[in-house]
């Protein structure tokens, strides 16, 4: 079960790696904000995160940080099976 248990704790250092991944690439996002853009569509990171809010430079930025999310959420759960399989 240690193994187990090291494999939990790296897949959730992994989840916090892509938080911070995700995080880099949404502050990279807000320098290509489109100028139509009303500030509230900004207010909440998911929901802004569509390519109508930004220029067509800062586009192809959108689906890595999708994928950044998706990752960190995956290994996080992931981290989690592991670490509670090996609580048993």
């Amino acid at each position: 079960m240690t193994i187990v248990r090291a494999l939990g704790w790296t897949f959730v250092a992994a989840s916090c790696a892509f938080g911070i991944r995700t995080w880099w690439l949404d502050q990279q996002l807000q320098q290509f904000r489109a100028s139509n853009a009303s500030p509230a569509a900004f207010a909440l990171v998911p929901v802004r995160w569509q390519p109508r809010f930004y220029t067509p430079e800062g586009r192809p930025l959108i689906s890595r940080a999708w994928r950044a999310m998706a990752w960190m959420y995956a290994l996080a759960i992931l981290g989690m099976i592991c670490l509670g399989v090996s609580a048993r």
